[in-house]
């Protein structure tokens, strides 16, 4: 057994003796999640940030209690269908993997507040993915979006970050979300943003 796995089990068990609701498994190089975590139910926070991981087990939804998963700067290419049924999660943190398409369960995520899926190779996205009742921030840089569907069924939808994307037209609906605040296109599209929307154009993103 490798350091970086003894010392996540050793984190994990951690968390298991005083019951803490959250865990950060940072830069182990973990290529897969060990057992032990997956039996971690208590659990609300995971960072899993930058590790090597390519996919992730199908019964992650075994930890029912998530309110914050991070997966950024791993190595996923897939994510398994039963992680709509994460019925709490809040924020759901997957830049810079090698995703190209998500389940259509991800339309599942009702308590979902910001999806973060920043520099993937995504082409599509799920019609169910614009229907999340709560979604205030979604962040698309650097994909190969080439179109997205209506976004009027994002009600709650407060940052939406376009740029990066080989997108010819801005997605309908823009105009009909009354919580709009900050917007990111790239320079080609500007001109179609309409007058209304303008004053919220960022000039980068975050």
């Amino acid at each position: 057994m490798n350091e970086q796995l003894s010392e996540a089990l050793r984190r994990i068990q951690v968390t298991y003796d005083n019951q803490l609701s959250a865990l950060h498994l940072t830069g182990l190089e973990l290529d897969h999640l060990p057992e032990l975590l997956l039996k971690a139910s208590h659990l609300r926070v995971l960072g899993l940030k930058s590790n090597l991981l390519k996919d992730l087990p199908k019964d992650i939804h075994r930890m029912k209690q998530l309110r914050v998963l991070e997966l950024e700067d791993n190595q996923l290419s897939i994510l398994p269908d039963g992680i709509g049924t994460f019925a709490d999660l809040r924020v759901f943190v997957l830049k810079n993997n090698l995703l190209t398409h998500l389940p259509e369960s991800m339309g599942q995520l009702n308590s979902l507040r910001m999806l973060e899926l920043r520099d993937n190779a995504l082409t599509d996205l799920p019609e169910s993915l614009f229907s999340l009742p709560n979604l205030r921030e979604l962040y698309l840089h650097g994909n190969q979006l080439t179109r997205l569907p209506d976004l009027r069924r994002l009600p709650k939808l407060a940052k939406l970050d376009l740029s990066g994307n080989p997108l010819t037209e801005l997605p309908a609906g823009l105009e009909a979300l009354p919580g709009l605040r900050m917007l990111w296109v790239d320079e080609a599209l500007v001109e179609k943003v309409p007058a209304s929307l303008r004053p919220l154009l960022q000039a980068s993103a975050l």
